[in-house]
Protein backbone atom coordinates (compact mmCIF):
# COMPACT_ATOMS: atom_id res chain seq x y z
CA UNK A 1 0.00 0.00 0.00
CA UNK A 2 3.21 2.21 1.04
CA UNK A 3 4.60 1.81 -2.59
CA UNK A 4 1.21 2.69 -4.23
CA UNK A 5 0.73 5.71 -1.93
CA UNK A 6 4.36 6.89 -3.35
CA UNK A 7 4.09 6.08 -6.84
CA UNK A 8 0.92 7.74 -6.89
CA UNK A 9 2.90 10.40 -5.31
CA UNK A 10 5.44 10.66 -7.55
CA UNK A 11 3.26 10.48 -10.57
CA UNK A 12 1.89 13.59 -9.17
CA UNK A 13 5.35 15.52 -9.39
CA UNK A 14 6.64 14.34 -12.72
CA UNK A 15 3.10 15.51 -14.31
CA UNK A 16 3.15 18.81 -12.39
CA UNK A 17 6.93 19.05 -13.18
CA UNK A 18 6.71 17.97 -16.94
CA UNK A 19 3.57 21.07 -17.31
CA UNK A 20 6.08 23.49 -16.02
CA UNK A 21 8.75 22.28 -18.30
CA UNK A 22 6.23 22.60 -21.00
CA UNK A 23 4.80 26.10 -19.83
CA UNK A 24 8.50 27.69 -19.96
CA UNK A 25 9.14 26.44 -23.33
CA UNK A 26 6.13 27.63 -24.75
CA UNK A 27 6.39 31.03 -22.74
CA UNK A 28 9.61 31.26 -24.87
CA UNK A 29 7.33 30.56 -28.23
CA UNK A 30 4.78 33.00 -26.89
CA UNK A 31 7.40 35.56 -25.85
CA UNK A 32 9.26 35.38 -29.68
CA UNK A 33 6.08 35.79 -31.63
CA UNK A 34 4.95 38.68 -29.31
CA UNK A 35 8.65 40.52 -30.34
CA UNK A 36 8.21 39.33 -34.11
CA UNK A 37 4.55 41.04 -34.01
CA UNK A 38 5.29 43.87 -32.14
CA UNK A 39 8.58 44.44 -34.77
CA UNK A 40 6.13 44.02 -37.81
CA UNK A 41 3.48 46.55 -35.97
CA UNK A 42 6.64 49.08 -35.98
CA UNK A 43 7.90 48.90 -39.22
CA UNK A 44 4.38 49.31 -40.39
CA UNK A 45 3.63 51.85 -38.65
CA UNK A 46 6.73 53.40 -39.94
CA UNK A 47 5.08 53.40 -43.20
CA UNK A 48 2.40 55.48 -42.69
CA UNK A 49 4.12 58.46 -43.11
CA UNK A 50 5.29 57.75 -46.40
CA UNK A 51 1.62 56.78 -47.43
CA UNK A 52 0.40 59.93 -46.17
CA UNK A 53 2.89 62.21 -48.53
CA UNK A 54 1.91 60.37 -51.46
CA UNK A 55 -1.72 60.48 -51.00
CA UNK A 56 -1.55 63.75 -50.00
CA UNK A 57 0.62 64.78 -53.35
CA UNK A 58 -2.65 63.63 -55.32
CA UNK A 59 -5.12 64.74 -53.48
CA UNK A 60 -5.53 67.86 -51.49
CA UNK A 61 -8.02 67.36 -49.31
CA UNK A 62 -6.19 67.45 -45.86
CA UNK A 63 -9.16 65.96 -43.23
CA UNK A 64 -9.26 62.41 -45.60
CA UNK A 65 -5.69 61.85 -43.52
CA UNK A 66 -6.03 63.57 -40.61
CA UNK A 67 -7.21 60.79 -38.28
CA UNK A 68 -4.79 58.45 -40.22
CA UNK A 69 -1.65 60.86 -38.91
CA UNK A 70 -3.59 61.13 -35.50
CA UNK A 71 -3.35 57.34 -35.25
CA UNK A 72 0.37 57.06 -36.41
CA UNK A 73 1.18 60.06 -33.65
CA UNK A 74 -0.71 58.08 -31.00
CA UNK A 75 0.69 54.59 -32.01
CA UNK A 76 4.44 56.09 -32.02
CA UNK A 77 3.67 57.75 -28.01
CA UNK A 78 1.74 54.42 -26.99
CA UNK A 79 3.74 52.03 -25.14
CA UNK A 80 4.06 48.93 -27.10
CA UNK A 81 6.04 46.53 -24.97
CA UNK A 82 3.69 43.31 -25.34
CA UNK A 83 1.04 42.73 -27.75
CA UNK A 84 -1.98 43.44 -26.21
CA UNK A 85 -0.92 47.18 -25.78
CA UNK A 86 -0.68 47.38 -29.80
CA UNK A 87 -3.59 45.23 -30.61
CA UNK A 88 -6.44 48.10 -30.25
CA UNK A 89 -4.39 50.65 -32.00
CA UNK A 90 -3.81 48.16 -34.50
CA UNK A 91 -7.01 47.66 -35.36
CA UNK A 92 -8.09 51.35 -36.09
CA UNK A 93 -5.02 51.77 -38.18
CA UNK A 94 -5.92 48.85 -40.52
CA UNK A 95 -9.05 50.46 -40.53
CA UNK A 96 -7.97 53.72 -41.89
CA UNK A 97 -5.35 52.26 -44.03
CA UNK A 98 -7.64 50.07 -46.14
CA UNK A 99 -10.64 52.99 -46.00
CA UNK A 100 -7.60 55.33 -47.67
CA UNK A 101 -6.44 52.34 -50.17
CA UNK A 102 -10.21 52.00 -51.50
CA UNK A 103 -10.59 55.86 -51.55
CA UNK A 104 -6.75 56.25 -53.72
CA UNK A 105 -7.73 53.52 -55.94
CA UNK A 106 -10.50 55.68 -56.95
CA UNK A 107 -8.32 58.41 -58.22
CA UNK A 108 -6.23 57.39 -61.05
CA UNK A 109 -3.18 59.54 -60.69
CA UNK A 110 -2.73 57.34 -57.69
CA UNK A 111 -3.13 53.64 -59.23
CA UNK A 112 -0.49 54.00 -61.24
CA UNK A 113 2.09 56.03 -58.79
CA UNK A 114 5.07 53.78 -58.12
CA UNK A 115 5.53 54.97 -54.90
CA UNK A 116 2.09 54.63 -54.03
CA UNK A 117 2.12 51.31 -54.82
CA UNK A 118 5.24 49.87 -53.77
CA UNK A 119 4.88 51.24 -50.08
CA UNK A 120 1.24 49.60 -50.53
CA UNK A 121 2.20 46.58 -51.18
CA UNK A 122 4.84 46.54 -48.15
CA UNK A 123 2.15 47.52 -45.74
CA UNK A 124 0.21 45.13 -47.38
CA UNK A 125 2.68 42.30 -46.77
CA UNK A 126 3.42 43.15 -42.89
CA UNK A 127 -0.30 43.29 -42.45
CA UNK A 128 -0.87 39.55 -43.88
CA UNK A 129 2.36 38.28 -41.57
CA UNK A 130 0.55 40.29 -38.43
CA UNK A 131 -2.39 38.17 -39.11
CA UNK A 132 -0.33 35.23 -39.42
CA UNK A 133 1.33 35.75 -36.61
CA UNK A 134 -1.64 36.20 -34.39
CA UNK A 135 -3.38 33.70 -35.69
CA UNK A 136 -0.22 31.33 -34.00
CA UNK A 137 -0.01 33.77 -30.68
CA UNK A 138 -3.80 33.17 -30.36
CA UNK A 139 -3.37 28.89 -30.72
CA UNK A 140 -0.20 29.21 -28.69
CA UNK A 141 -1.66 30.70 -25.83
CA UNK A 142 -5.11 28.90 -25.72
CA UNK A 143 -2.50 25.82 -25.35
CA UNK A 144 -0.70 27.41 -22.60
CA UNK A 145 -3.74 27.69 -20.85
CA UNK A 146 -5.15 24.51 -21.14
CA UNK A 147 -1.81 23.19 -19.50
CA UNK A 148 -1.99 25.58 -16.98
CA UNK A 149 -5.41 23.82 -16.33
CA UNK A 150 -3.96 20.78 -16.51
CA UNK A 151 -1.62 21.70 -13.72
CA UNK A 152 -3.31 23.35 -11.37
CA UNK A 153 -4.99 19.74 -11.02
CA UNK A 154 -2.20 18.40 -9.38
CA UNK A 155 -1.81 19.66 -5.56
CA UNK A 156 2.06 20.80 -6.38
CA UNK A 157 0.73 22.21 -10.16
CA UNK A 158 -1.56 24.38 -7.98
CA UNK A 159 2.01 25.89 -6.12
CA UNK A 160 4.11 26.32 -9.06
CA UNK A 161 4.57 29.85 -10.05
CA UNK A 162 2.86 30.74 -13.62
CA UNK A 163 -1.32 31.11 -14.55
CA UNK A 164 -3.08 31.42 -17.47
CA UNK A 165 -2.79 34.05 -20.38
CA UNK A 166 -5.11 36.57 -21.06
CA UNK A 167 -6.85 35.74 -24.91
CA UNK A 168 -7.81 38.54 -27.12
CA UNK A 169 -10.54 38.77 -29.50
CA UNK A 170 -9.60 38.59 -33.53
CA UNK A 171 -11.31 40.63 -35.67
Amino acid sequence: MKILFYSFFATLIAVALACQIMLYLLHRRIYLIEQLLIERYRSKIDKIPAIVCVLQNHSRKLNEYTELTELHRVAIISPTNTIYDLLEINAHITDRFSFLMRLALSIKSTARDGNFITIRESITTLEWQIRELLVEFSRLTKEFNSIVRARDYTILGALLPGSARPMFQQR
